[in-house]
């Protein structure tokens, strides 16, 4: 029977001093980061966020809807050029870990495109594969993992059709975990150290990640997102979601972190939301403290320095506090521009002001420069 091609979603493009441009269409907004390289070191080139004028399915379904956006974002910011580097929206991809043994008969993408065909129960021929090695250090050389994203074909085509009806060019796609751990590689080396772990909170599930020094030895799926909060804290308080999202993003989930020219009644509001919100976060932490026992099983009995959170939930007040008091371990925001030095003064307000939801644009934009492939 003969073997389906392994086709990746995107190959490494060549260093240059303008790069391409990191394409996030994120949840409700569209998000855009170009780099350069000046005398050997990164700085931001232009960096965009912009609402949409209509849903972000309309716009996923629509070029005439996508192509005017884009136009008016380039024209905002100093972007040179129209070479994107994307990922795929996230309901249209699927990711999961699998493992196995080394086999000398069959190489490892063999192997692994085997082991999706188990999995999904189908013929691959109509599916796009790609995979991420997940290697710790002292793991046995016979005993391998990978992070493997499998996404329709068809599904694939038209998201890239929709991109080039905008005027873009795809110079790659990306997996979003893998896109992140360039950007925090960057970050950890300099900061708490190598080994960190990482809170990627999406719409409806997030990403947790752990970085061994370069090497990803962890990814795991929570069933935990940024809606299931709002609803939570919609239906206890009896609040629209518009006003419960609203109401997160000013109060936030932690007391001790509210500011001092607040009145009493709002620090009550904040109370009221770490009341509601802890349990849930406290599945959260308690997916973290596994993935923890997880890595000091590979590690030797070694721990992360530090737990970085990425997406929208990171921009809620008090989020790092509240998750770092129910872990025991230390809490940053990912803040992206930290990762290219001399560049935040220069960004636009807009994007400043939401670096945590740049991370991926950023860590997309950083495609092809330096070592942290």
């Amino acid at each position: 029977m003969k073997l389906p091609r392994l086709r990746l979603f995107g190959r490494a493009s060549d260093a240059t001093e303008v790069g391409p441009i990191g394409f996030d269409l994120a949840c409700d907004q569209l998000h855009m980061l170009q780099m350069e390289r000046c005398r050997e070191r990164l700085r931001v080139r232009a960096a965009a966020s912009c609402p949409y004028p209509v849903g972000r399915d309309a716009i996923l379904q629509s070029p005439g809807e996508l192509k005017p956006l884009v136009a008016r974002t380039l024209r905002s910011e100093p972007f040179r050029g129209r070479k994107v580097v994307t990922v795929i929206p996230g309901d249209a991809v699927k990711l999961m870990v699998l493992n196995y043994e080394v086999n000398p008969r069959q190489s490892e993408p063999e192997l692994i495109l085997s082991l999706v065909r188990e999995r999904i129960k189908e013929p691959l021929d109509e599916w796009v594969v790609d995979y991420h090695p997940i290697r710790p250090s002292h793991e046995k050389q016979s005993e391998l993992s990978a992070l493997v994203a499998i996404a329709r074909e068809d599904a694939v085509i038209r998201h890239l059709e929709l991109l080039r009806s905008a005027g873009l060019e795809v110079a790659a796609l990306e997996i979003p975990p893998v896109a992140i751990r360039r950007l925090v590689i960057r970050l950890a080396m300099r900061d708490f150290g190598e080994d960190v772990m990482i809170l990627h909170f999406g719409r409806d599930k997030s990403h947790l990640t752990v970085l061994w020094g370069r090497r990803l030895i962890l990814y795991r799926e929570i069933e935990f997102g940024e809606n299931r909060a709002i609803e939570q804290v919609a239906k206890s308080l009896d609040l629209p979601l518009d006003s419960a999202a609203a109401l997160l993003l000013e109060f936030g989930v932690f007391p001790e972190t509210a500011s001092p020219d607040l009145d009493r009644a709002s620090v009550e509001i904040s109370e009221t939301v770490m009341e509601i919100l802890t349990p849930g976060f406290a599945t959260v932490a308690e997916q973290i403290g596994n993935a923890l026992i997880y890595t000091a099983s590979r590690t030797r009995g070694e721990s992360v320095d530090l737990i970085y959170l990425v997406g929208a939930v990171a921009h809620w007040p008090g989020v790092d506090k509240l998750i770092s008091s129910l872990t025991a371990i230390p809490v940053r925001i990912l803040d992206p521009l930290q990762a290219i030095t001399g560049t935040r003064s220069a960004l636009p307000p807009s994007v400043s002001d939401a670096s945590p939801n740049i991370a991926l644009a950023a860590s997309l934009a950083l495609r092809g420069f330096g070592d942290h492939e």
